[in-house]
């Protein structure tokens, strides 16, 4: 599986190339993470415009109020991360670094080559009762052998083998088939 077809530059992404590294900009927007962020205005104005009713009538559990704000605001925070942020991974010769932006998460990863094996992108399948969503995430394979996750929540497989096949190319290793592994 050595053969690879040469993705182009997906539409959710930005490539720059700088002096001593290329930088790879993947953009988290997408319609469904809008449905995040109007679930979470939704469940923070009912709770604004329902505060009365909440403090007479749960009078037994006076925290509730602040479980349920709380709730509220960390769906806010996390819905507008998906519309602004995006995720940067600056590509050296000898590491890779990861990080997720402007709204700070704690996502953050760095990478030595020397413990870097082999990339690959393997498909993630979140089923409910009436949806199945499908996902991609960037692994890498370290040289004991263990998977570790890079990049999670890709939407479009494009995106996903076009960060995998960048990365190699930049970092010059060769890409060996991995079980698991999404084919082109």
């Amino acid at each position: 599986m050595n053969d690879k077809l040469n993705y182009g530059l997906p539409k959710s992404m930005r490539r720059v190339q700088h002096n001593n590294y290329l930088e790879l900009r993947r953009y988290w927007f997408s319609f469904r993470s809008l449905g995040v962020l109007a679930f979470a205005c939704g469940w923070l104005g009912f709770q604004y415009y329902n505060q009365e009713s909440f403090s007479t009538s749960l009078a037994d559990f006076p925290w509730l109020p602040y479980v349920s704000t709380a709730i509220g605001g960390i769906a806010f925070y996390y819905g507008l991360a998906l519309v602004i942020n995006h995720t940067k991974v600056n590509i050296y010769t000898t590491k890779i670094d990861i990080n997720h932006g402007p709204l700070p998460l704690l996502l953050k990863k760095t990478v030595v080559k020397s413990d870097i094996k082999q990339f690959y992108v393997n498909k993630h399948n979140r089923r409910s009762e009436q949806t199945t969503i499908i996902t991609y995430e960037l692994h890498m394979l370290d040289q004991s052998q263990n998977q570790i996750t890079l990049i999670k929540n890709i939407e479009h497989k494009v995106d996903a083998k076009y960060l995998e096949q960048e990365i190699e190319r930049y970092m010059d290793i060769k890409n060996q088939f991995v079980s698991g592994e999404v084919s082109n």
